[in-house]
């Protein structure tokens, strides 16, 4: 066994962090949830030691703005505020510059504490004391960010630093009482010299809207703490403070915080720092069924918002994976919440990699996969994906490599055909830039030079094509995929799609309807996955299955055979001239007319999810049997990109290799909109970057 295998087999103890017994008492079914884009006021010179009134100085200044935002929170309903990742104080510091606004954060599994009302009983604890102050004064949950240092003994610890001392990246929630609920210290650090790794834990604290888990910025790539703390201990909301920044086209903050919370089903609190400058921005609510609210603000001139959503209360999530959780997450041996709540042993928890090689065992028919002549390569963040250009107003194309392949179905307006280039692409691989994490990925992107085909996963921000339709399906072997519809604005400020614009579809997530408010033209066959609401009327002339709810409150034509497997509800005239099955009962409102045989056996009103065999990003008409994504016919916006984002997790290849340098934060030249962390003439740094990628996964191959 190699040394590197024998590393990736270094164990971490994973520890379920419980603050009452039981299942959480749930009393309410909505909730208002506040995220504040804090725009930091940084320290002059945050390498420079200082001494800690100094410190505490300038952390206040923070604290203020965030008493006025969380007052404002307060004034319009909110139930609980999130604030930044680093909101408090900023990046860059040393080990050493960062001592002075450190606090000793006590265990609220040890003792229950408001700082507030008991600001003696720890000293030095000022910031814990003002942010306890600002949750009690305005009686929100609270969440912040900020450092903790744990003593050690350098003698009896092996893993004490030598200035016996640990120090953490820190998330901390107060009770509307003030009181200490929940401490959580950052796994997965990036560029974090300053702070230590802690051990891998499950943290949350409960509310009388739900349970809510605790992650911070890099956290979300992985599979522990996120993944873990939805599929195996049914955690439906996560706070998630971030200083995230932007690395278009498919991981900005917006897309893909979005994403995740759409493709594990949860409510997804993100509260980025606000300053554009660094590209630090994006901020939002995001819920199962897409995003509530949202905040890009990518240009210099943009302010720090305010972001508030209603948002209904998940008792348990609604998580799109195909896979049993226990068969399909990699995880460590531990403790964990089994599904009922009880708290189970393992010795051992299979590895993610089993079960692909199950499910591509299991596959009985295999996709064909030819290469077509017109594929070429380019680098998406520094992966080399298989492309084909979009080199039609509309059509089909299918892209494959390695072991997945892409198919996408789509129509452009003609209008403004030829402007610029999109390209289709796939990605099937382990990355290894800022980290090390395998993905599956069929993305959809706007080229950043319509004359250079190098240039197709380069940062772009803006687009003025317009799609009617896109329709997207994956054959991936990882149930845990995550799609995400990009748009842009005449500004070029990017967009996310409305909920209802598009659906995706799995065998376990169901998201949202689909409001269409004008006539719907259908001349193809369709599956909907999700609940559809038609408020205008609907042609089809091909085939239709629907095992979801459909409400419509216009006519309906139906010329060609109609499979409902789920109620029907139907308020304005119907006429079918083809034969219809329905299984479920039906109620029809409206007048009908039928020419063609009917066979119904139950109920069948159209509101609920569909069937799908794999994830499903729908934009328009379609029928896939594998992960797919559709949008509707009718964008405001104009598409930059799509993508399912499918991510193997597993202990064999992820790891945070190199990560404990200094942050590479670069401040982007005045009035630039650039939102990346690419910025780079393609043509060249690309090339270059090709060969040392190329490079890299030989040497893995060799090695590994």
């Amino acid at each position: 066994m190699t040394l590197l295998n024998v590393t990736r087999l270094v164990v971490v103890t994973i520890l379920y962090v419980t603050f009452s017994h039981g299942a959480v008492k749930v009393t309410r079914s909505k909730f208002k949830a506040a995220v504040y884009g804090h725009a930091v006021i940084l320290p002059a010179d945050p390498k420079t030691v200082v001494s800690r009134d100094q410190a505490v100085s300038n952390m206040k200044k923070n604290i203020q703005v965030y008493r006025t935002q969380a007052k404002r929170a307060a004034s319009q309903g909110a139930d609980i505020i999130v604030f930044p990742e680093d909101g408090l104080y900023g990046f860059t510091f040393t080990r050493e510059s960062i001592y002075p606004y450190l606090e000793h954060i006590p265990d609220p599994r040890a003792e229950s504490w408001s700082p507030c009302h008991a600001p003696d009983r720890h000293p030095h604890t000022d910031i814990l004391r003002a942010l306890s102050c600002v949750a009690m004064e305005t009686k929100l949950y609270l969440v912040a960010n900020m450092g903790d240092k744990q003593p050690c003994d350098v003698t009896a610890d092996p893993s004490c630093p030598p200035d016996g001392r640990f120090q953490y990246n820190t998330d901390v929630a107060f009770g509307p009482d003030g009181t200490l609920l929940a401490r959580y210290h950052k796994f997965h650090l990036f560029y974090e010299a300053q702070f230590d790794t802690p051990e891998a834990e499950i943290v949350y604290f409960d509310t009388p809207f739900g349970r809510f888990g605790m992650m911070v910025c890099f956290d979300v790539l992985f599979s522990e703490p996120g993944v873990t703390m939805v599929v195996k201990n049914n955690i439906s909301n996560i706070v998630f403070p971030t200083a995230w920044m932007d690395a278009l086209p498919l991981l900005s903050a917006v897309g893909f915080h979005s994403s995740f919370a759409r493709g594990l089903g949860v409510n997804f609190l993100s509260a980025n720092i606000h300053l554009p400058d660094y590209r630090f921005h994006g901020s939002g609510v995001y819920t199962p069924h897409g995003m509530k609210v949202f905040y890009y603000g990518a240009t210099n001139t943009t302010k720090p918002k305010l972001l508030l959503a209603d948002v209904d209360v998940l008792e348990i999530p609604k998580y799109n994976i195909s896979a049993v959780p226990d068969e399909s997450l990699s995880t460590v041996p531990g403790t964990r919440v089994s599904a009922k709540g009880k708290h189970d042993s393992e010795d051992t928890m299979s590895n993610l990699q089993d079960e692909v090689d199950k499910r591509r065992s299991r596959d009985e028919v295999k996709t064909s996969r030819p290469k077509s002549h017109d594929e070429f390569r380019s680098l998406l963040f520094f992966d080399e994906f298989t492309f084909r250009s979009l080199d039609k107003p509309s059509g089909k194309l299918s892209v494959c490599q390695n072991e997945i392949c892409c198919h996408l179905d789509y129509a452009m307006d003609e209008n403004n055909f030829g402007r610029e280039l999109f390209a289709f692409g796939a990605f099937d691989g382990l990355h290894t830039y800022e980290g090390q994490y395998y993905f599956q990925i069929c993305a959809l992107v706007k080229c950043a030079d319509v004359s250079n085909k190098s240039s197709c996963g380069a940062v772009t921000s803006t687009t003025s094509t317009s799609f009617l339709t896109v329709r997207m399906s994956a054959d991936l072997q990882t149930p845990y995929v995550y799609p995400q519809v990009v748009l842009s604005d005449p500004l070029g400020e990017l967009q996310l799609a409305e909920a209802a614009s598009w659906s995706f579809s799995g065998p376990s997530l169901h998201t949202g309807p689909s409001l269409h408010t004008g006539p719907s033209l259908q001349t193809g066959p369709s599956l909907h996955t999700d609940p559809s609401l038609h408020t205008g009327p609907s042609l089809q002339t091909g085939p239709s299955l629907q095992t979801g709810p459909s409400p419509h409150s216009g006519p309906s034509l139906h010329t060609g055979p109609s499979l409902h497997t789920d109620p029907s509800l139907h308020t304005g005239p119907s006429l079918q001239t083809g034969p219809s099955l329905h299984t479920d009962p039906s109620l029809h409102t409206g007048p009908s007319l039928q020419t063609g045989p009917s066979l119904q056996t139950g109920p069948s009103p159209h509101s609920g999810p569909s069937l799908h065999t794999g994830p499903s990003l729908h934009i328009g008409p379609s029928l896939h049997t594998g992960p797919s994504l559709h949008s509707g016919p009718h964008f405001n916006n104009t598409l930059l990109s799509a993508a399912l984002f499918g991510r193997v997790y597993s202990r064999d290849n992820d790891s945070r290799r190199d990560l404990d340098l200094q942050p590479k934060v670069k401040k982007v030249d005045g009035g630039s909109t650039n939102n990346g962390v690419l910025m780079y003439p393609q043509q060249i740094l690309g090339y270059l970057c090709s060969i040392v990628s190329l490079i890299t996964r030989e040497l893995w191959l060799l090695f590994a």
